[in-house]
């Protein structure tokens, strides 16, 4: 999660995950178009994008003062944060139900 994307690490967790993606595939003889393994991949890699995303989100931050946040400021400073992308949600919501409603 703190080093670089494309790194040797990652791209081995890339190839497992596809290796325990393809066996339990066959296991339970999924009814899924075929896909190549470089799309099943891209599908992991975009995957752990938004996961790394919310993990570095997630992270206690260092105040201007040079320490941590503690547990009280972390809990509030993702509360808000959550309640900003809610607000966005919301707000899209709205504009696409408006503009849609409006012959």
């Amino acid at each position: 999660m703190t080093g670089p994307k494309d790194s040797a690490w990652n791209e081995r967790v890339v190839d497992l995950l596809l290796k325990k993606f393809r066996e339990v595939e066959k296991e339970e003889d999924w009814s899924l178009p075929n896909r190549s393994d470089l799309y099943v991949k891209n599908l992991i890699r975009e995957k752990s994008k938004r996961i790394r995303t919310i993990w570095r989100k997630a992270q206690l931050r260092t105040k201007e003062s040079g320490e941590l946040e503690d547990e009280e400021e972390w809990e509030q400073r993702a509360s808000s944060e959550q309640m900003e992308q809610l607000k966005k949600a919301r707000h899209l919501t709205r504009r696409r139900a408006v503009s849609t409603a409006i012959p």
